[in-house]
């Protein structure tokens, strides 16, 4: 079999080869003419299920990542999941979003930075956020920046961590003293686990990790 002249493969078509959630880099592919589907560089898709999360994030790099809050009273089965798609239709319908995914009690959207989320009913609370690998240095680079985003506004500070999945084997409150100290050591502020003036979220999943 030889192809035709010169065929485009589409950035759609190409995101589905070789692994389901796998997306090929952004642009598409030339094929020479009268190339055999066997010479064709296809790209080769990722080993890991951590560098397949990570192709993943390489093509919505522009977008900011937004965690969305919502209110969970009374919310079980089948509701709870009604609620999150309407949730996540009402917020489509009012803001420029380019994606949007359920974790557990979350909604994670990537759109343009600076939306104003509190419009939308159901909404609690939300923040932009830092997406990041699973990984505890690529947590601890990012989580650095992100407390230097606050300036002098603060002068206590608390870590918190949730694992919906456990990726690490030390201990929740073994993070948060871990990353905790980070932070300790780099700016001149107390840790107060009580009430705190700042308390920096971080979200670890299976394949990404949240920080805001």
């Amino acid at each position: 079999m030889v192809l035709p002249s010169s065929i485009f493969i589409s950035p759609p078509l190409a995101r589905i080869c070789a692994l389901e959630s796998y997306r090929a880099p952004a642009g598409s592919f030339k094929i020479s003419a009268g190339a055999t589907p066997n010479a064709i560089q296809w790209p080769r898709p990722p080993t890991s299920r951590l560098a397949v999360e990570e192709c993943c994030m390489s093509q919505s790099e522009a977008q900011a990542v937004y965690m969305v809050h919502y209110g969970e009273i009374a919310l079980k089965g089948r509701n709870r999941i009604d609620f999150e798609r309407q949730l996540i239709a009402n917020l489509k319908a009012q803001y420029p979003i380019h994606r949007a995914y359920r974790l557990p009690g979350r909604i994670v959207l990537e759109g343009p930075s600076g939306l104003n989320l509190t419009k939308t009913f159901g909404v609690v609370w939300w923040s932009e956020a830092v997406r990041v690998p699973s990984d505890k240095s690529a947590i601890a680079e990012a989580l650095l920046p992100l407390a230097e985003q606050v300036g002098d506004t603060i002068q206590t500070f608390a870590v918190r961590v949730t694992q919906g999945e456990r990726v690490f084997e030390e201990s929740t409150p073994h993070l948060e003293a871990e990353f905790g100290g980070l932070i300790d050591r780099a700016f001149d502020w107390r840790v107060d686990l009580s009430q705190p003036d700042r308390t920096f979220y971080i979200e670890v999943m299976r394949r990404a990790a949240y920080l805001y």
